[in-house]
């Protein structure tokens, strides 16, 4: 006599069902964690450009107001002028220095900022931005390097801002000034 098998379905089948199935669901489930992982990683070298960035700004910028306050000044004790008064006496001439300095020296400021991005880790462009609170704010951006759906994320980049400290001529200037580079 032959015995007939039940039925009915195995066990050892669905499991095995189970983890064929599960498999590209838990795949695509840890490619998207791990993208998360890396644009959380992206965001802190961005952050840190942006912060390393923001300080050699406002050092170049310490270093061209201070620059052109003495020429001013040099040049108002020539004319027999009060130096300070001359220079720095209302707050019209203390935002048009601020004004004038960054205008004319816009390209240091901007090579300032591009050098701390490159050696950081962060990209050639930016935002640099005259004065939130008194303070030199830059923004970098790094492209963003996906590890699932590339060509639908293709052109986002990782964005970090850095300030750095304040400065007493950032108070100087009523209207916020950016420069994109």
């Amino acid at each position: 006599m032959t015995r007939w098998r039940k039925t009915g379905t195995s066990r050892k089948g669905n499991v095995t069902m189970m983890w064929v199935a599960g498999l590209p669901i838990f795949m695509v489930l840890f490619l998207f964690m791990a993208s998360l992982a890396v644009a959380w990683m992206q965001t802190g070298v961005a952050q840190k450009a942006a912060d390393a960035a923001s300080l050699s700004v406002t050092r170049k910028m310490d270093e061209l107001v201070n620059r052109e306050i003495d020429a001013r000044m040099v040049e108002a004790l020539q004319r027999g002028e009060d130096p300070y008064f001359a220079v720095l006496g209302t707050s019209g001439k203390k935002r048009g220095l601020v004004m004038q300095v960054i205008r004319r020296d816009r390209d240091q400021l901007v090579e300032a900022a591009r050098q701390y991005l490159r050696k950081n880790g962060g990209g050639p462009h930016g935002v640099i931005t005259f004065f939130e609170d008194g303070r030199i704010q830059v923004e970098a951006r790094i492209p963003f390097k996906p590890l699932i759906l590339e060509d639908r994320l293709q052109g986002l980049t990782v964005k970090g801002r850095g300030t750095g400290p304040a400065r007493e001529y950032g108070s100087w200037l009523k209207e916020v000034s950016k420069i994109e580079f």
